[in-house]
């Protein structure tokens, strides 16, 4: 996982130790505000836009959604 900080600095840490960071973290407020966008959509696959709005900080990031079966 990348990201940048308040002073544009990168950071990056991998997913096992981002895993037990939230495992151990204290419980976070309900993000204010949330958007998804569909960006392209190709049968069961989706490139989709996320944007959540926290007091503190904002999230964007890009998924790849899959619908399966299961």
């Amino acid at each position: 996982m990348q990201w940048l900080d308040k002073a544009g600095a990168l950071h990056s840490r991998a997913q096992l130790p981002w895993w037990r960071m939230l495992d151990t973290a204290q419980p976070c407020n309900p993000a204010l505000e949330r958007h998804l966008r569909v960006l392209d959509r190709e049968g069961p696959m989706a490139l989709v836009e996320a944007n959540s709005r926290f007091a503190n900080y904002s999230f964007h990031d890009y998924l790849l959604t899959a619908s399966t079966a299961r």
